[in-house]
């Protein structure tokens, strides 16, 4: 008998091979992927397998309907391993047999690498798990849906204001996701008379064996790393017993941490999709985790967002790359997981909203200020 773990591998794994298989039909639709799914050491990364689960429920659905203008949707899965530079070679490969209707793609550093071939190649690309400002900026066929860094730092600041911290250490990766939350962090806490203070680690660290020397001098920590990442470095400050404020973003707050002990007492910004209140989510979560025995995650959820908007923007506009530009360019409402996405003609980038909560007890507490 199949264990959940394998179950989940099993039920995906025959889905995905049978939308993959698909990619030869000249009459289904094709969506690529260019995602972060295995890591340095050959595991999987946090939220590359599960953003590519949430594409496959989502295109599931839609194919036990109508389809996308009663064609078949086809998903075209492409792992870069976190790599750049092999992100532009599949790239290449996959527009090598006609171009997509879109290709979403995850991690900034792998979505600013694309924007220029996109932008050149005029295919609608849409970044996820990215919050790099510079990669929708006068962009034409580059969009993201993704929390942008004054949201994902909103709840953050807040905490930050509420417990009264006034040295603030950011401990971050040297990538674009670190440096970019570091700036705004400091545009927006500097002028109240806060301090910021950078300790940046190698992106592709993941041994910690001590918090940076000065880090006793905060009163509050800001842990800013891939989601990999984050068990190792909280617990060098657990073990460190370091005595401020842990602070952590929306990653810090997925499912598979929560009763890890060096993240009791973490304050983090997150999603309402895991509250049992989240009634858009409820259903979908529910049905995914029984049939797989796997969390659903804002991961799994922004997958699954990310194909059902872009499908809906086909099945309004039309399949064609200016149509699906022009739809998602257009202004829209779309009723979204996270919930109704509200945007504005002109605009290349949606957000979800985040809020502040503490994790106790191996649970999220969410905090109604």
């Amino acid at each position: 008998m199949l264990d959940a773990r394998n179950s989940v591998v099993l039920i995906l794994g025959l889905a995905l091979a049978i939308l993959v298989s698909a990619c030869g039909d000249p009459d289904a639709v094709r969506l690529g992927a260019i995602l972060s799914i295995e890591d340095a050491s050959g595991g999987q990364t946090l939220e590359g397998a599960a953003i590519r689960d949430g594409m496959v429920l989502a295109a599931r659905e839609i194919n036990s309907g109508q389809g996308i203008r009663g064609r078949k949707l086809v998903l075209d899965f492409r792992d870069c391993g976190s790599d750049p530079a092999r992100a532009r070679d599949l790239w290449a490969e996959m527009t090598a047999k006609g171009e997509p209707a879109a290709v979403i793609v995850a991690r900034s550093h792998v979505a600013l690498g694309l924007r220029p071939l996109a932008e050149a190649a005029e295919v609608p690309l849409l970044g996820v798990v990215t919050s790099a400002p510079e990669l929708t900026a006068n962009a034409t066929w580059t969009f993201r849906y993704w929390p942008r860094p004054e949201d994902e730092l909103g709840p953050i600041v807040d905490h930050v204001r509420v417990l009264g911290v006034e040295t603030l250490g950011v401990w971050r990766v040297d990538s674009v996701l670190g440096r970019v939350m570091l700036d705004h962090l400091r545009r927006t806490l500097e002028p109240e008379g806060r301090r910021v203070l950078d300790w940046p680690f190698p992106m592709n660290a993941m041994e910690f064996s001590a918090p940076p020397t000065g880090l006793a001098d905060t009163d509050g920590v800001l842990v800013v790393g891939l989601p990999g990442q984050h068990p190792p470095l909280y617990e060098a400050l657990v073990r460190d017993e370091y005595g401020g404020v842990r602070l952590g973003l929306t990653s810090s707050a997925h499912p598979l941490y929560l009763t890890m002990p060096q993240f009791q007492g973490l304050q983090v910004s997150t999603t309402r999709i895991y509250s049992p209140r989240a009634d858009r989510a409820a259903s979908l979560k529910a049905g995914y985790e029984a049939m797989t025995g796997e969390a659903f995650t804002h991961f799994t959820a922004i997958g699954y967002d990310a194909v059902m908007l872009l499908a809906a923007t086909l099945e309004r506009n039309g399949l064609g790359a200016e149509s699906l530009r022009n739809g998602l360019a257009g202004g829209f409402v779309f009723p979204g997981v996270f919930g109704d996405v509200v945007s504005t003609k002109g605009s290349h980038e949606w957000t979800f909203p985040l809020v502040p909560a503490h994790i106790e007890n191996g649970r999220l507490v969410y905090h109604e200020r």
